[in-house]
């Protein structure tokens, strides 16, 4: 969480549901298997800090989170959901059977990396001091605007190539490069090889090649 990585430790989760905030507080029941799924992992964070407070507010005031979400919905196509896997380290605060219940409650499969192969492991932290230092610069810039940057933020981690596998992240998830706004108003192959009545067909081979693409790339993180 980004509030976690800033170091606050009081936090106010603002909605303008007021269903979600009584499901929250304890005041409505939640009978929908994903609400249940949702309120376990929102208890669960909230343990993380020293207090939490819920408050409903008008819709006309929640005006930053609903940008957040169009922002999500826009560049991704969906929102954020509970991910299916969650694979880290081999730490205590990962291998205890509190945190096995927890994700096995919301339907994640709890996976390692592996102790005979070490390079797993600092490559996960590397690059989760990677994300905590362009979030700290920038977030702790931005004060009350972080929503707006936010969105950047993810951006320009998922667009660089990491020199471990050669690779953007967004390639390794998408098949494809995409064409940041600096490529735009200057000269590049990329551009002067587009072919816009061929474009479809070409987006289909790089995800027919996506998994040759994946192998190179974790063989090139294997032998960093």
């Amino acid at each position: 969480m980004v509030e976690k990585a800033l170091g606050a430790r009081n936090i106010l989760l603002k909605s303008d549901s007021n269903l979600v905030i009584g499901q929250i507080k304890g005041e409505y029941e939640v009978k929908e298997d994903r609400m249940q799924k949702y309120l376990r992992l929102t208890n669960h964070l909230s343990q993380e800090f020293d207090r939490v407070d819920f408050t409903q507010v008008p819709k006309n005031q929640n005006s930053e989170v609903d940008e957040v979400a169009r922002q999500a919905l826009s560049e991704e196509g969906t929102m954020f959901e509970i991910p299916r896997t969650i694979i880290s380290n081999n730490g205590h605060q990962f291998d205890s059977q509190d945190f096995r219940n927890f994700c096995s409650g919301l339907g994640i499969k709890n996976q390692f990396s592996s102790l005979g192969h070490p390079q797993a492991n600092r490559q996960t932290e590397v690059t989760n001091q990677t994300l905590l230092k362009i979030n700290k610069v920038r977030l702790e810039e931005a004060k009350g605007t972080w929503p707006e940057e936010l969105p950047n933020v993810l951006w320009a981690y998922r667009t660089t190539a990491r020199t471990p596998i050669g690779e953007t992240p967004f390639r390794l998830t998408y098949g494809t490069e995409a064409v940041i706004l600096v490529e735009v108003g200057v000269t590049s192959m990329k551009r002067e090889v587009f072919q816009e009545n061929s474009n479809e067909d070409q987006l289909k081979v790089n995800l027919d090649y996506l998994d040759e693409v994946r192998e190179e790339a974790s063989q090139k993180m294997a032998k960093y």
